[in-house]
């Protein structure tokens, strides 16, 4: 199956009853589920049988979702930290001073304290060179306690976002 960024559109086709399927709908869970295009729905599953019924949208609480999903990884977490012997970390970085960007930022921080990681923030000034980015971002990923680096996007025109 092709990436869903190379795909004109997808269908999410379950191979459960369609209540399970929205149960794991609501719950943001799509593992049993299987993706694939149009176009290539008759190849992807040749042996399996499946039925498309149409039904009615549910609304779906997502602040419940959010906290249910947290709830989760924090469990993990607390899991992990003796393995780890430390608490997970996680690095955010942000280029410039977008309101919507500090917004999206500082709600990700919060969430992943919630969640029971170590945040490490960096801001940088809007012209900051590509390099010096780059640089920031080697040494975070150098740092024993941080687990994984998100850069907040989008980046400054001058910064090529794709390297």
């Amino acid at each position: 199956i092709p990436p869903l960024n190379q795909l004109p559109f997808t269908l999410i086709m379950f191979r459960l009853p369609m209540s399970a399927a929205a149960a794991l709908a609501r719950r943001s869970c799509v593992g049993s589920a299987q993706l694939i295009s149009a176009r290539s729905r008759a190849t992807a599953l040749p042996t399996q049988q499946l039925v498309q019924r149409s039904f009615a949208a549910h609304t779906i609480n997502g602040t419940a979702t959010a906290q249910a999903v947290c709830d989760e990884v924090a469990a993990a977490v607390r899991l992990m930290q003796p393995e780890l012997g430390r608490q997970p970390g996680l690095a955010t970085v942000l280029v410039g001073a977008r309101p919507d960007s500090q917004r999206y930022v500082s709600m990700k921080l919060k969430r992943a304290k919630e969640c029971g990681f170590k945040s490490l923030h960096k801001n940088l000034d809007e012209n900051v060179s590509q390099e010096e980015l780059v640089a920031v971002v080697e040494e975070l990923n150098a740092d024993p306690g941080v687990d994984g680096i998100l850069v907040q996007l989008p980046l400054p025109d001058h910064i090529d976002q794709k390297s």
